[in-house]
């Protein structure tokens, strides 16, 4: 783990110059909630009906046999994200959700949820929605997990973040029609994956963006 630590060290100061900066450039509209921005249909009845099957299935009922129920669950959780009239407590939604993952017991749903999140979060990141819906929709995409941190003490074990949100991460970077709210939410996620340790096949890719992005906003 040597190399891993070393990594995690070069990058520490360059991931907090990039935030700064790039920090420095976000700001909200204050006048946000005035503007056309696109929203997602959103199902309250749905989500509420389909909540405790998708607990019971995070808690290690088989996925299949209530997939559908799953799906349309958090689809709306999502959706009621992108909501003009959520966006005061769409910070409070992220973290209610995961929480809720955070709790799952059951490899299988962890999974598909990862790859809803995923697909998702290409898409919402990138769209005309409200800029807070977006960012926190960003936020989440760094703290998915392949395997959740477990035990306590001498016991506890680290999360292993998700790999595959590595790219997602660095293609909001480098887009320039990504938004710098979206932007910042990648550094926080790419500063996590480098705390707990980013695959040897990443760290050149995140370290070169680092480097590009400090570039672009010295200029």
């Amino acid at each position: 783990m040597p190399s891993s630590n070393r990594c995690r060290r070069s990058l520490r100061p360059t991931f907090a110059v990039a935030l700064v900066l790039v920090a420095g450039s976000l700001v909200f509209a204050t006048a946000a909630t005035a503007q056309n921005y696109s929203q997602l249909k959103f199902d309250k009845a749905a989500k509420s009906a389909n909540r405790t099957t998708t607990n019971r299935v995070l808690g290690g009922t088989p996925l299949q046999l209530n997939i559908t129920a799953f799906r349309k669950y958090f689809q709306n959780v999502f959706a009621e994200m992108t909501r003009v009239d959520s966006i005061g407590n769409v910070g409070d939604l992220r973290w209610t959700l995961l929480l809720q993952i955070r709790k799952a017991k059951n490899p299988e749903a962890l999974a598909e949820f990862n790859r809803i999140a995923l697909i998702g979060a290409k898409k919402l990141c990138k769209g005309n929605f409200h800029p807070a819906a977006r960012y926190n929709i960003a936020l989440i995409v760094g703290d998915l997990d392949q395997e959740l941190s477990s035990g306590f003490g001498s016991a506890a074990k680290p999360p292993v973040p998700l790999p595959e949100a590595v790219p997602v991460l660095l293609d909001f970077l480098s887009d320039e029609q990504v938004i710098d709210a979206v932007k910042v939410a990648a550094l926080v996620g790419l500063q996590r994956h480098a705390r707990y340790g980013l695959a040897p096949q990443a760290r050149a890719s995140v370290s070169q963006a680092m480097l590009t992005l400090l570039a672009e906003k010295k200029a």
